[in-house]
């Protein structure tokens, strides 16, 4: 295989097709290291067994911020609420795509994906400006993020109105 090289100079080989089964394990001692709490692991872990059951065998690498949005999040509202009478709460939600975010970002750091080519879910967020956080993305479209995952809920009080197309 032809090395890639790294924009930071250092020179790294092309990889076979990652996948959620092949690196899960790796992840939760990586966060087992880093001193996450093991109700945090458990959680990550949980949802992250879920996305796995999504993705398959597909090559994470492959995989686009807008399939999983769309399509792995949205669906994974619906059974939610079919499950349990109601949608997830908000922090549910947050705990999910923080879920996605951590292992995404560990499968840059690791190089078992080149971030400069996926479609991580970190950096999925359409209007974020350079730099910007994802937490004060969401806080400045608090309003679509809550049309998105609860349309049924009364929308929180510090929510921003959302004008909507006729």
């Amino acid at each position: 295989m032809k090395p890639v090289r790294r924009t930071d100079g250092r020179k790294v080989v092309a990889m076979r097709t990652c996948t959620v089964s092949d690196t899960l394990n790796s992840f939760n001692a990586y966060l087992a290291r880093r001193g996450r709490a093991a109700r945090t692991r458990e959680k990550y872990i949980h949802f992250l067994r879920q996305f796995e059951q999504w993705a398959g065998e597909r090559d994470l690498a492959s995989i686009a911020s807008r399939e999983i949005e769309l399509s792995y999040l949205g669906d994974w509202c619906t059974s939610f609420e079919r499950a349990h009478g109601r949608p997830p709460s908000a922090n549910t939600v947050r705990h999910h795509i923080a879920a996605l975010k951590s292992f995404y970002a560990f499968l840059e750091r690791f190089d078992l994906i080149d971030g400069r080519k996926s479609d991580a879910p970190d950096r999925c967020a359409e209007g974020r400006t350079q730099g910007e956080r994802l937490a004060e993305w969401v806080d400045r479209h608090r309003a679509q993020v809550h049309a998105l995952y609860l349309p049924s809920r009364k929308p929180p009080r510090n929510c921003r109105t959302v004008a909507t197309a006729s």
